[in-house]
C-alpha cells in the first residue's frame, strides 16, 4: 500500500475536452490531500489527453495514462490495476464533485468500519454552476441484507461514482467489457462482499445530464444488456437472497417488455431475448406481476411479430 495516499480516484476519459477542466478543477480542490487521481484516457481523438497531461504535470497526485479505445469498462479496469491504496473511488470526466467529496466519504467509511459508503448526488447541466448541500453530514449504516434490498429497489444507487469502496472488495470483480450498464452488472456483487454499507445524507457529487448518454437513448443492445443485468442478479440471488427473487422477476418483466415496446422488427436480438424468457416465463406467470403485463409478456413470447405490429400501430 502507498503510505502517502489512502484513496485513489479513477477517472476514465473519452473526448471530454469541453468538460474535463471543470471535472479536474473540482477534484484537485479537495479539503484533504491524501488521495491520488488516476486518469485513463480511452483513445480520445480531441484534446482531452493533452489537457489531462497538463494537469498531471501541475499536480503530484495526478497520474495520466492512455490506452487504445476500448470502452469505459476496460478504462476503469485499467485504472483499478494501478490502484495501490486502501480505498478506491470513481468519477466520470464530465461530472463535478464537492470539495468535501473525498473528506466526507473517507471519514465515513473509516469511522463506520464499512466496506462501502455512498452519498447523494445532484443532477446538473453541462455548464451549470454548482452549489452542493454538504454542510450538515449525517449517515446511516445498514447490514448487507438490508442494503442489498434497498439496492434492488433503487433506494441505494447502482452507480460507482458516488461511493467509496475498500479496494479489496474488487478482488476478482471487474467491469464487463462491451456491456452497457456496467455499474449495475457488478454493484450487487460488491454489496454482497460488504458486510456493512454506509449512506451519507449529503450531496457530494454532481452528475452531468447528457441527453446522448446510455440512460437517455434507446438502443437494442442497451435494452438487452439491462435485461441481462437483472437475469444475472436473479440467478445470483436465488440461493443467497431468495426474498429478492420477486423483485428481480419484476425487473426482468419490465425490461423484457421494454425491448419489445421499442422494437421495429423481430430480429436476431429479440429472438435471443425471447430465448431468455423461456427460463423465466413460468416463474413470472406465478409471480405478483400484474395480469396486464402477464398477458403482454405472453403475447410477445408466443406471437412476437403481432405484438410488435400492434405497438407500431
Amino acid at each position: 500500500m502507498n503510505n502517502r495516499y489512502i484513496v485513489s480516484i479513477v477517472i476514465p476519459v473519452y473526448n471530454s475536452e469541453k468538460y474535463i477542466r471543470r471535472c479536474l478543477d473540482s477534484i484537485v480542490k479537495q479539503t484533504v490531500k491524501n488521495y491520488k487521481v488516476i486518469i485513463v484516457d480511452d483513445g480520445s481523438t480531441d484534446n482531452s489527453f493533452s489537457i489531462c497531461k497538463e494537469y498531471a504535470d501541475m499536480y503530484d497526485n495526478l497520474e495520466c495514462y492512455s490506452i487504445k479505445e476500448a470502452g469505459v469498462s476496460k478504462a476503469r479496469n485499467y485504472g483499478i490495476s494501478k490502484v495501490k491504496t486502501k480505498y478506491i473511488m470513481f468519477m466520470d470526466s464530465d461530472d463535478v464533485v464537492s470539495e468535501r467529496f473525498v473528506e466526507v466519504l473517507l471519514k465515513t467509511i473509516e469511522d463506520t468500519k464499512c466496506n462501502i459508503a455512498e452519498c447523494r448526488f445532484k443532477r446538473i447541466s453541462k455548464m451549470e454552476q454548482i452549489d452542493f448541500c454538504d454542510d450538515i453530514i449525517e449517515y446511516t449504516v445498514l447490514d448487507k441484507e438490508n442494503a442489498i434490498e434497498k439496492l434492488t429497489k433503487n433506494e441505494y444507487t447502482h452507480y460507482v461514482w458516488n461511493k467509496i469502496f475498500k479496494t479489496a472488495i474488487f478482488n476478482g470483480i471487474r467491469f464487463i467489457p462491451g456491456r452497457y450498464y456496467e455499474d449495475i452488472a457488478i454493484m450487487y456483487k460488491l454489496f454482497e462482499r460488504a458486510e456493512r454499507i454506509a449512506y451519507v445524507d449529503a450531496e457530494l457529487y454532481g452528475y452531468c445530464i447528457n441527453p446522448d448518454s446510455i440512460t437517455n437513448t434507446h438502443d437494442d443492445k442497451k435494452r438487452e444488456d439491462i435485461l441481462l443485468c437483472w437475469i444475472e442478479q436473479y440467478e445470483y440471488f436465488k440461493e443467497k437472497h431468495p426474498q429478492l427473487m420477486e423483485r428481480c422477476l419484476e425487473k426482468i418483466s419490465h425490461y423484457y417488455l421494454n425491448a419489445f415496446d421499442y422494437a421495429q422488427r423481430y430480429d436476431q436480438r429479440l429472438r435471443r431475448i425471447n430465448h431468455y424468457m423461456i427460463r423465466y416465463y413460468s416463474k413470472i406467470m406465478k409471480s405478483n406481476i400484474t395480469k396486464k403485463n402477464k398477458v403482454k409478456i405472453t403475447v410477445a413470447k408466443m406471437i412476437p411479430r403481432v405484438y410488435i405490429l400492434k405497438n407500431k400501430n
